[in-house]
Order: C-alpha cells, then structure tokens, then sequence
C-alpha cells in the first residue's frame, strides 16, 4: 500500500512515526491556511525533515491511502479567519476527482461532536480525539484519544521520542500542577469548561508552575508523585500525555472520553469536586501499595498502549487495512 499524510495543521507529525513508509504533506502558513504551522525550515529544525508541498501529487495514481488530519468544526465555520473553511473545500474536491482505496481522517478538534457529518465526500474511517461516551458518532467514527495539537512538537511525536525519558526518576511527595485557568463555553457544541472554580477548590494542595522551559518542565513534572489534569476545551489535553511520559501520577478531572483499551486508569486517580481531590490524594500518600498499583496501571498503559506498534495496529485494524501486508 502507497500511503499519503496531508496534515495541514502539523498536529500529527507522530503519524510519519506510525507509518514511516507514507510521505507527509503540510502547506506553508505564507499560503491562505494559517493554524500556527511552521514553514519548511523551521520544520526541518524540530522535526529533521521537510514536508512535501506539492499538493497536485496527492492523487490516486501516486497513493493508495489517504490519511488526512483536520478540524472538521472549523471547517464547517464560513467567516473563519485561519482558511479552514477553504482547506475543507480542497479536501472535498481531492475526494470528489480521486478514488483512493481508503481515505483515513485524523479529527484533532477540542469539540466532541461527530465529525463524519462534515464530510461530504468519500470516508471510510474517522478517528476521534475527543470522542465521548455520552455522545453519539456514526459506525465510521473511533476513538483516538492519543493525540493533540501544540508546541513544541505534535503530542504523538513527543510521547513516542522520549517514552522512556523519565522512568524510574526519584519521587518527591506533593502535586504538581501547570496549565491555563478560564472559562469557555460554547451553547451550540454543548460544551462548558471551568477551570477557574476547580483550581480554586485544589489550590492549596498542589504546586503551580509557569514558565519554566520545556525540558525543566517536564523534569520537574517527573520529580512529583502526582500532578494534576484538569479538563480543558477538549479532552485528553497537551497536559495528559505530558503527565503520562513524565511517569508522575495523573490525578485526572472526571470526564467522559472513551479510552479504547482493556484496562482502565484506577479509580483513585481521578476527582470531581476539590474535597474528593483532597481525600483521594491523601489516601494514596497514606497507603504507599495502593499509590503504587494506580501508579504501575497508569505506566502499563503507556507502556502497552502509546506505542507504535500497538498505535499502527489499531489505526489498521478499524480502517479495515489488512495489518499483515501493511507492516
């Protein structure tokens, strides 16, 4: 199979990680698109290569599958500023005068609606980052709760580059807590997040940090017993794969994300009001085998599950690509 990765947001980049074999297309933000990505040159700095930019080669001719990494939400929004609703229109004329055997959708949007209602063209598979148990998606739609947009580098990239960066770092007792406090809703997502009431009810408990650089961020992260992953606009955030490689222990704000594995995060380490906080972190200090058995869960996961083989697998396994000729 001849595959292609158009990512026009460089927020999968780890993709290329997944699936060495595919070329990978972006588009430069001198163009009409502009979502923070970078030009090629600096590009090639972070990630040691330089995307393809010739989007006339991406036809069924050259390539079999298609895996193309979007915002379906922005792209539906016809005043947006960033060119999202012009990408979609070139995506959709891409399906329209092309018929590659499968086409694969990356939806990295905050939002968990169902992203296949977008998409006027051929799909035969979505993956979803925010996808929730108390929505409803079409059969087309999966969970993919392994990736998300920022600096410095794609969250899929960084996790897998340096999974073993912090293992077996010495802990120290106390919380760690790093991240952006507001309020955001949107009425027609359905979506209401309140960081502020919650930091408020956890502030006295926990050790907040802001601007370190990266690397003594995530240093200092790993030195922590626990840190804390509070719910942003959309879910798992940048913050949730940063705890988990950092080999703290995530003490996760309750919410609703569907996480496709067997085994699931022990229930101690997640909350939902600042006195279940206080109580669940004071029993795992209080009783060192159990902060151990949710801390040993929580690394079998990563270990097991934010891997590239387990990744590729997964991704080939619900397009219906047979994983036997595609390794």
């Amino acid at each position: 199979m001849r595959y292609a990765i158009f990512d026009p947001t460089q927020h999968a980049v780890g993709l290329t990680l997944l699936f060495p074999e595919a070329d990978y297309y972006s588009i430069s933000p001198t163009s009409y698109f502009k979502y923070s990505q970078r030009t090629n040159e600096a590009f090639q700095r972070v990630y040691g290569f330089q995307y393809k930019e010739d989007l006339t080669k991406l036809k069924d001719s050259n390539y079999d599958v298609l895996l193309f990494v979007f915002v379906a939400w922005d792209g539906k929004q016809q005043n947006n500023q960033f060119g999202a609703n012009q990408m979609m229109g070139f995506f959709e004329i891409l399906l329209q005068t092309n018929t590659f055997k499968k086409v694969i959708v990356f939806d990295n949007h905050d939002y968990p609606y169902d992203p296949s209602l977008y998409y006027k063209g051929k799909v035969d598979c979505i993956f979803k980052r925010n996808y929730c148990r108390d929505r409803t998606y079409s059969e087309i739609v999966n969970p993919f709760p392994f990736m998300m947009f920022g600096l410095p580098t794609c969250s899929i990239w960084n996790y897998l580059h340096h999974h073993s960066d912090y293992q077996n770092v010495e802990k120290q007792l106390g919380v760690f807590f790093a991240g952006a406090l507001y309020k955001h809703e949107n009425k027609e997502a359905g979506v209401y997040v309140d960081r502020e009431t919650i930091f408020q009810e956890i502030k006295p408990y926990v050790h907040q940090y802001s601007g370190l650089p990266y690397e003594q961020y995530m240093r200092q992260m790993s030195r922590y017993m626990f840190s804390v992953d509070l719910n942003g606009c959309g879910n798992p955030n940048k913050r949730t794969f940063e705890i988990l490689l950092s080999r703290s222990l995530r003490i996760s704000q309750d919410n609703a994300v569907v996480w496709p594995f067997p085994v699931q995060f022990h229930s101690f380490a997640s909350f939902q009001t600042g006195d279940e906080f206080f109580e669940r972190v004071s029993t795992l200090v209080q009783n060192p085998e159990l902060y151990k058995e949710a801390l040993r869960i929580q690394n079998e996961i990563f270990d097991t599950y934010f891997t590239k083989e387990w990744l590729r697998g997964y991704i080939l396994t619900r397009a219906n690509l047979n994983t036997s000729t595609n390794n």
